[in-house]
């Protein structure tokens, strides 16, 4: 039996304008997505893709193996702490639904042009599909808003022509909040099977930053709702909360809407483990008890806090 898209997918969560922005000694981060580990990295995070990419050597490049596109494509906006890196890890291992990666990240697409051999955005796009896409002709990406805003030279749904798009975020956004500021403060961004990962301790408790971190997400899932809006789209709207560690509810979130059917995941294996502990629970609690107003205003505003 064909599992039901209501089995996976959440309601739309409400989205509103942000709440004013909370002041603090230093500038509110830039941040687009949960790629860079440090300063250098995050203060890339502007730069146009067509700036990132113009100087890619391209002397001699071969279009063997670029000449067919995917016929099926999709797209995931996420937000950072959502669970993206889990997502990507398990879908591209079925091998049969392209491998969402982000390759509009502005820290990774210098990388990526290299690989390909590309220097235009159009190309880019074009050589990125054929490359990424698994042998039944199936391309996924995921991107941030921030990351959607960087990429310049080329319209990247008429490019992509995605069948799907989906909208993966994190009911909870106060916890998410933290554990992006957390993860920023630590450097400590994910724990993968195999790696030897810190834990992240001893990060100071900082209600101002988080506050700042909570307000950068809510900018995203605004940003990302009036966007899809203006355009026309109606995404499949995934969680962190409904799919997290659950790897075959997480592959048929993606394979029903892009495939037509389910997909197994007998032979997936999840190599992304919580980074959550104590002191991040701890520095949950503390914080709804000392941000009622906060917490407050962003459920007027109708975003879900939990």
């Amino acid at each position: 039996m064909r599992p039901s898209l209501q089995s996976f997918t959440e309601p739309l969560i409400p989205l509103r304008p942000c709440l004013p922005e909370v002041r603090s000694k230093t500038p509110r981060p830039v941040y687009d997505g949960h790629g860079p580990r440090n300063k250098k990295a995050l203060s890339m995070s502007g730069q146009a893709l067509s700036s990132n990419i113009r100087d890619t050597d391209i002397t001699n490049r071969s279009e063997k193996g670029f000449d067919v596109q995917p016929d099926k494509r999709y797209l995931i906006f996420f937000t950072p702490r959502s669970g993206s890196s889990w997502m990507t890890d398990v879908v591209t291992q079925t091998d049969v639904l392209g491998s969402p990666g982000e390759y509009f990240n502005p820290n990774f697409v210098a990388s990526i042009a290299k690989t390909i051999r590309s220097n235009e955005p159009q190309d880019y796009v074009r050589r990125l599909m054929a490359r990424k896409k698994t042998k039944n002709g199936v391309f996924g990406a995921e991107i941030t808003f921030f990351q959607y805003r960087t990429v310049d030279g080329v319209d990247l749904f008429e490019a992509i022509s995605p069948k799907c798009v989906f909208v993966l975020t994190r009911k909870n956004i106060i916890a998410q909040g933290i554990s992006l500021y957390r993860a920023v403060t630590s450097g400590v961004f994910h724990d993968v099977k195999g790696r030897e990962t810190p834990e992240p301790k001893g990060v100071p408790y900082d209600s101002i930053a988080i506050q700042n971190w909570i307000n950068h997400i809510r900018d995203q899932e605004e940003g990302t709702d009036q966007l899809l809006r203006a355009r026309g789209v109606s995404p499949i709207h995934l969680t962190y909360e409904a799919l997290a560690g659950q790897a075959q509810k997480a592959i048929d979130a993606i394979s029903v809407p892009v495939l037509g059917h389910s997909t197994e995941a007998k032979s997936v294996e999840e190599n992304h483990r919580r980074l959550a502990n104590k002191d991040g629970i701890d520095m949950e609690g503390r914080f709804r008890e000392e941000n009622g107003r906060f917490i407050e205003a962003l459920e007027q505003r109708g975003r879900i806090t939990r």
